[in-house]
């Protein structure tokens, strides 16, 4: 039995469970959801702790706050107030039993149990398998499993976060539950980096674990008894054992990507939302989750989300090195962190809300020599491990966007003009008409990375605003009506639901007249008519120079997009992989690819990463991944 959706969320697990939260709060409406797990039984079996302010998302359920923390060492104690922010502790089942409650009392989203055997994409869509049914979507957002791509990666520094311990309730109150022990290093390290965490949610009630970092666990029994070692020399009082938890965590250099596929998505930890050097994730998949669904909601399709700049990525790097291969050095270099900037600020360090010339400072103050040899490898690694980035700031492609376009309307005011370099000589009026040419395509090209939203991230009126502008500074076309369907294209590039494929005539010239006629209008038209009759009968321009420096590049243009964007990546034939992008690639070298159409050539590079801008694109030549074999 096949059932289809708009989106799919495998995994009912924290990620799963915080995207469905984060649906409704966007208000979906009108699109149908389903959630799709093993069981949506409310267990009590982990803890998520998080630091934030105390309207954080999901704060109000926290089974207990923290206004101040303590970290210790052998040869010091650091207890201090949090400032203005709270260390958070929420209880997986009340989590759990909370959004459940709310997708149950919605009529939009679904509830399906069933072991989930396969999540992927053919050429039919997305899809999750489970033994009962087959269920099809437009998107699929899953927890369950990394990539392929991600679970094949080499890992030079396979750390885990391994731990365990008990939730005591004692006869005493030894606890004091304003403060909670983030870390204390003065325990026996073991080979690795070991501290003890202690959340006291009342005086005579605590959670005591025993933590470490190493590249192999140690099992639960020697974590409880570490942890059952460090209540007996802490605290002289009988106790009665409630419950036990235990739980390790990849806390490695793999740096999983946010996709598997065009149409697959990664959420959680199989999405790389847990903070490789410190092991913390609640928070980072709120926010990750948060923006999926407010996209998903405003515009239908989930759009890969802008991640931390890559400093931050180097530094956890760093760490990690550390922890792999110098981890007697562990315990020491946390003491100094903490005693530069204090509690607080390292929280804010890890948070990744710091500006460089802090960042610089703290690190300035740190032991220089086992990060400063480390430097060459992480260098190596993060080259490794990491493809370009969607861009996280409008800077970039403001300024790219805002030369291209003055560049454009330079040359196109010089060329009607006459008084471009060289006019009136045959050589030199063809060249302005090339680079007039070349300058129209980058105008359509600054509009298509608008309609993915790569101009400003995160900010879709101005990504609109200059895609209309550039569209209609280009022919008079219908922004909207090309962004939508351009995404169309994306969904099911090279068949019969693609608006830029072929209508049976796969020939050039028929499939240009094809390509045309999709997008031209009497609108478009008409206005060109206008601006054709301003130009000659006002502005008062020659016919000639007007046929040569407007309608010439034009005309060109469309010619070089369609080439170089459309015929040559998608005309039927072999593409690359059998997976569902459909599409090959014209294998030129990075300046060549630039002039012939801004990096468009790298056709299938752009179908798997439609998150990279132009002029990001390069950078990816020569990519497979996400479904192609």
């Amino acid at each position: 039995m096949t059932e289809r959706y708009d989106l799919l969320i495998a995994g009912a697990g924290c990620a799963g469970l915080s995207l469905a939260w984060h649906l409704l709060d966007a208000g979906l409406e009108g699109q149908r959801v389903a959630v799709v797990d093993r069981s949506f039984e409310a267990q009590a079996d982990r803890l998520w702790c998080f630091w934030g302010p105390d309207d954080a998302p999901f704060s109000a359920l926290a089974d207990h706050a923290w206004q101040k923390a303590r970290v210790a060492f052998d040869t010091e104690v650091r207890d201090e107030p949090l400032e203005d922010t709270r260390y958070h502790c929420v209880r997986s089942e009340h989590f759990k039993r909370e959004v459940l409650r709310r997708i149950e009392e919605s009529d939009t989203i679904t509830l399906i149990e069933g072991d989930i055997l396969a999540i992927g994409e053919d050429d039919n869509g997305a899809y999750v398998r489970t033994p009962e049914r087959e269920l099809r979507a437009a998107w699929v957002a899953q927890s369950v499993r990394y990539g392929a791509d991600d679970e094949a990666q080499p890992l030079k520094y396979p750390v885990k976060q391994h731990f365990g311990g008990v939730e005591i309730v004692t006869e005493e109150p030894v606890f004091d539950p304003e403060r909670f022990t983030m870390m204390d290093f003065s325990v026996p390290q073991r080979g690795g980096v070991a501290f003890v965490y202690v959340l006291p949610f009342a005086p005579n009630k605590a959670l005591i674990e025993h933590t470490m970092f190493s590249t192999d666990p140690l099992p639960p029994e020697v974590h409880k008894e570490a942890a059952l070692a460090y209540i007996a020399r802490e605290y002289e009082t009988e106790y009665a054992i409630e419950r036990e938890e235990y739980g390790s965590l990849p806390m490695d250099d793999r740096y999983p990507a946010q996709r598997s596929s065009p149409h697959v998505f990664n959420i959680g930890i199989v999405g790389g939302q847990m903070k490789p050097s410190t092991g913390y994730a609640f928070e980072r998949i709120q926010r990750h989750t948060r923006a999926l669904a407010e996209g998903f909601v405003e515009r239908g399709r989930l759009s890969q989300v802008p991640e931390a700049a890559t400093r931050f990525r180097f530094y956890d790097l760093l760490l990690l090195r550390i922890l792999h291969e110098e981890p007697e050095r562990g315990a020491s270099i946390f003491q100094r962190l903490f005693g530069i900037k204090g509690i607080a600020p390292i929280l804010t360090f890890l948070d990744e809300r710091t500006r460089l010339i802090d960042e610089m400072s703290l690190f300035l103050r740190l032991p220089w020599g086992p990060f400063i040899g480390g430097v060459p490898a992480v260098l190596g690694r993060l080259s490794e491990a990491k493809a370009p980035q969607a861009p996280t700031r409008s800077t970039p492609g403001l300024l790219t966007a805002a030369a291209v376009l003055s560049a454009w309307a330079l040359a196109m005011f010089l060329g009607l003009r006459g008084e471009h370099p060289g006019a009136g000589h045959i050589i030199a009026d063809g060249l302005w008409i090339a680079l007039t040419t070349f300058l129209s395509t980058g105008v359509f090209i600054t509009a298509h990375d608008a309609m993915h939203g790569l101009i400003a991230p995160g900010n879709a009126a101005l990504n609109r605003a200059i895609g209309w502008f550039a569209t209609w500074s280009y022919a008079g076309l219908n922004y909207a009506a090309l962004e939508r369907a351009h995404h169309e294209h994306h969904a099911k590039p090279a068949s019969g639901d693609d608006p830029d494929f072929h209508r049976g005539d796969p020939g050039f010239v028929a499939w240009y007249i094809s390509f045309m006629r999709q997008y031209l209008s009497w609108a478009q038209f008409a206005w060109l008519c206008l601006l054709l009759a301003v130009m000659i009968g006002v502005l008062e321009m020659s016919v000639a120079r007007v046929a040569l420096f407007w309608a010439t590049p034009l005309i060109l243009s469309t010619f070089q997009l369609f080439i170089v964007g459309t015929w040559l990546p998608h005309r039927p034939g072999a593409y690359l992989g059998d997976g569902p992008l459909r599409a090959r690639s014209v294998d030129l070298p990075p300046w060549l690819s630039f002039l012939a159409c801004y990096h468009f050539g790298y056709h299938f590079e752009h179908h798997a990463r439609p998150d990279l801008p132009w002029w990001r694109l390069w950078r990816v030549r020569g990519y497979r991944g996400l479904n192609a074999s």
